[in-house]
Order: C-alpha cells, then structure tokens, then sequence
C-alpha cells in the first residue's frame, strides 16, 4: 500500500514538473488503471489520460500498446459482457496501430497474442492480422 501512495506522489510531482509530458501521462494513466482495478472499475478517467497522451504524440506506438494493455486489464475485469467486449475490440485498435508503426516489434506481436487469447476466452471476434 506505501508503494502505491508513493508511485502516486511520484507521478503527480513528475506532472506538477512538466504537465505536457506524454510519457508521464501514460504512466499516469496506466496508474489509474490499476487503481481502478483495486478500487471502483471504472476505468474512464484513465481512458482519457491514455487519449491525452496520444494527442501530445501521436507517433509513439509505445503509448498505443499501453492503453491496449490497460483494456485488457478492463476486458479482464469489467462487469457486463457488453463492457468486456468493448475493452477487447478497443485494445485490438489500439494494438494494431503499435503494429502498423512496427509490425515485428515482439512486444507489440506478444500483447497481440495475449489480445487474441483474452478476445477468444470472451468469444469476440477480431482479425488476428490487423487487417
């Protein structure tokens, strides 16, 4: 629980430092992820830290693949198959445009795996070839 509350002090000094830093805001995000996962399910706040920064840059496949991660958290745990499906489809996009920057770049290949395995496990249907 200390780890927490400080990863959280950290994340919020590094913004009050330099509010525009997409790096940060992903952690940020990605942050809130977890904490909704620990606390409420809802995972809206952080969908909007991850769309804020891709707006600041939009060429970093990086920041992709880690909003497709934290769906996956959300698919795992959303309450409504409606809400499941949702995150997973969302995560595929996500995914696949860290692939169309790089489409052998083993990180982005592996979080496609385990997209397609999460997508099957919940009976969705996504094109595993991004196309």
């Amino acid at each position: 629980d200390n780890h927490i509350s400080l990863a959280g002090k950290y994340i919020t000094e590094a913004l009050r430092i330099n509010p525009n830093s997409f790096e940060t805001i992903i952690s940020q995000a990605f942050f809130n992820t977890l904490q909704s996962y620990y606390n409420n399910n809802d995972y809206s706040y952080a969908n909007v830290l991850f769309e804020q920064a891709i707006a600041l840059n939009p060429q970093n496949p990086f920041s992709y693949q880690a909003w497709a991660k934290s769906l996956i958290i959300q698919a795992q745990n959303n309450q409504t198959t409606e809400q499941k499906q949702a995150a997973i489809m969302l995560a595929h996009e996500k995914n696949a445009q860290a692939l169309a920057v790089d489409a052998n770049h083993p990180s982005f290949r592996n979080t496609q795996k385990e997209l397609m395995a999460i997508a099957d496990s919940l009976g969705v249907e996504v094109n595993p070839y991004n196309e």
